[in-house]
């Protein structure tokens, strides 16, 4: 069985802080606030990766496997940006990149798969490779999700809940990422 760990690291959060700042109708000259709105961006952009099950920040991702053999695999994260490259042990112990001919990338909606021209057989592999969204190319529903949710966050008296109502009976959050979860069976 192939054993595999994977390093994820945010690069870029596509909604960026004076988008948040018109939403929340806070002057772009009021810079006191700041790093506290690009923190609560931050974590509003954690809770709609969590919700939908993909990534939404750019992010850059190394995962490494132990042992693989085979002709292919499957890498269940999405949506992917670019693939960067693979990288394997050779007999030696000396680190290769392998030609981007030797494999082929199939990319679907809620994964992708790494397809290698014939049976491979490394004792360590890593796949790199850059999944999430750019401010350039973020789907509106969910930049808007990320907006109300850091207004949620930044300003109880100016949030998208119903004054008086149960926090879970509003599900606008839920509502605008609904189209973009991932379910695996």
């Amino acid at each position: 069985m192939t054993e595999y760990k994977t390093i994820k690291q945010s690069v870029e959060f596509p909604v960026d802080l004076s988008f948040v700042k018109r939403h929340l109708n806070v002057d772009e000259d009021f810079k006191e606030d700041d790093i506290y709105i690009l923190s609560l961006i931050k974590s509003s952009t954690k809770k709609a990766e969590n919700y939908t099950g993909m990534d939404i920040a750019l992010t850059h991702n190394r995962k490494k496997l132990l042992g693989f053999k085979g002709i292919e695999f499957k890498v269940r994260e999405s949506p992917l940006v670019e693939f960067k490259g693979i990288t394997a042990m050779d007999d030696d112990g000396k680190e290769v990149l392998l030609d981007p001919k030797e494999y082929r990338i199939i990319n679907k909606d809620t994964s992708f798969t790494i397809c290698f021209n014939s049976s491979v057989d490394y004792s360590e592999i890593e796949f790199e490779y850059y999944t999430g969204f750019s401010s350039d190319n973020i789907p509106e529903d969910i930049s808007q999700a990320v907006c109300i949710m850091t207004a949620n966050l930044y300003d109880i008296g100016r949030n998208s809940f119903t004054v008086g109502a149960n926090y879970r009976d509003n599900h606008i959050f839920e509502s605008l990422l609904a189209g973009h979860v991932i379910y695996y069976w």
